[in-house]
């Protein structure tokens, strides 16, 4: 069985600025791929780590955010 997981701890990389199209094409080759091979898969996990991070980016207080996502993961593990 193939299973893709992917951990993460903070928010994923955001294109802020323009890349230059030599730039821009080899980054849509690497996503084309990626997403290329997720779509093979049977099945695809992702994981939030609860950090501070993590916290701020949802706009939630980190200590209610990790008690949240605790909570959740208990859940998960139960299933």
């Amino acid at each position: 069985m193939d299973t893709v997981l992917d951990i993460f701890v903070y928010q994923p990389v955001v294109l802020g600025a323009q890349l230059e199209q030599e730039q821009m094409m080899i980054y849509k080759h690497y996503m084309g791929n990626l997403f290329g091979a997720l779509g093979k898969v049977q099945r695809f996990l992702q994981i939030r780590i609860p950090t501070q991070e993590n916290a701020l980016e949802s706009g939630l207080e980190p200590t209610e955010y990790i008690t949240r996502m605790e909570k959740h993961m208990t859940l998960l593990m139960k299933c």
